[in-house]
């Protein structure tokens, strides 16, 4: 099937698509995998010199979606750093009251952490 795509101004990245010819819009006809990620990422794909279409093997997470990865991964090092402290605390009465104030700082932290993914937005941005 046949699309029409215009490229960001100064940028070799896709600004728009539509199935209807417009005014400074290039024909292109992208293959079924790539027209989801033309309609979905448009601004993701881009066209060659030769105006073929290009879309990403792997589309890249939106901002939102990296913060909360970036998130998701401090609560896992938060809670594997809690088991290491809980499993020496377990094996050592020396340091206990240290150890607990730590163990209760990073489930502090993690209840923190879970409290901001929480309050996000769910899905990513175009």
């Amino acid at each position: 099937m046949k699309y029409y795509v215009q490229k960001q101004d100064n940028s070799q990245y896709l600004a728009d698509v539509s199935l209807e010819q417009k005014e400074g819009f290039t024909e292109v006809y992208p293959n079924n995998d790539q027209v989801v990620k033309l309609m979905n990422f448009t601004d993701k794909c881009f066209l060659t010199n030769d105006n073929l279409l290009v879309v990403p093997d792997q589309v890249p997470m939106s901002e939102q979606e990296q913060d909360r990865q970036k998130m998701l991964n401090q609560i896992n090092d938060l809670q594997s750093e809690n088991n290491t402290l809980k499993s020496q605390l377990d094996n050592s009465d020396k340091d206990a009251k240290d150890k607990q104030k730590q163990i209760d700082d990073l489930n502090n932290r993690i209840g923190q952490l879970m409290l901001a993914i929480a309050k996000q937005p769910q899905g990513g941005n175009k």
